[in-house]
């Protein structure tokens, strides 16, 4: 499964938001320009990634595709997920 985070974002933890912001002023770009997904589909770990892009992703049967991986991000909270599992 793969949905897109909504703003402002309110599912995020501190870190991923710090870790947003970062992505944002490494591509030049404001928040307002990304796309933030949380995915549970091939995650590594307790179960779940957030990924950020400056692409909406293309979701076919279920499964989503980036045209352009090179500026796509994982801002995973890796204590927070293992907290939550």
């Amino acid at each position: 499964m793969i949905r897109e985070i909504v703003k402002p974002y309110s599912e995020l933890t501190k870190l991923e938001k710090e870790r947003l912001a970062n992505y944002c002023k490494k591509c030049g770009v404001s928040e307002d320009k990304v796309f933030v997904y949380y995915c549970t589909d091939f995650s590594l770990g307790a179960g779940y990634d957030i990924v950020v892009s400056l692409n909406k992703a293309i979701i076919e049967n279920d499964k989503a595709y980036f045209d352009d991986i090179s500026k796509l991000q994982m801002i995973t909270d890796i204590d927070e997920e293992l907290n939550n599992y």
